[in-house]
């Protein structure tokens, strides 16, 4: 039964479509908040080539462009991949000044889920929040 489909319509087989951060925020988000609201949305993560970048680059013709980090997030905190520390983390700053909205949930799938969604969707006229993922001391403001 391992080539059974999911029930789950944020779920696809294979590729990256399966990780809990894709089918659990990411696809929830922007099939929900972004493009019914006109925003372009382009992939910039999951190559060599990208290597560590936010997972997306978003753009609205009124609101300009915006990288996007989407986070899984367990209680009060998120994983960082070795190679996000690496990258992102100089002496407590984010690398070379890139700045980023970080867009964390534990699950933002369902009906029940679209006032954060609305909350989250908020955060991305607010400053940047990405200083967040190399300072646990901010963690609680983030959420």
């Amino acid at each position: 039964m391992a080539n059974q489909k999911s029930n789950n319509p944020f779920m696809t087989s294979g590729g990256s479509g399966t990780q809990p951060e894709t089918y659990k925020i990411l696809r929830p988000f922007e099939e929900f908040i972004l493009k019914p609201r006109g925003w372009r949305i382009k992939n910039i993560h999951g190559n060599a080539l990208t290597g560590t970048l936010p997972d997306r680059l978003i753009h609205h013709a009124d609101y300009g462009f915006k990288f996007v980090e989407y986070k899984v997030r367990h209680g009060n905190t998120v994983s960082m991949s070795k190679n996000q520390k690496r990258d992102w983390v100089v002496g407590g700053d984010l690398f070379n000044g890139l700045n980023f909205w970080v867009i964390a949930a534990e699950d933002l799938r369902g009906p029940q889920n679209s006032s954060l969604r609305e909350i989250l969707y908020n955060k991305l006229f607010q400053p940047y929040n990405s200083q967040w993922l190399v300072n646990s001391s901010l963690h609680r403001k983030l959420f």
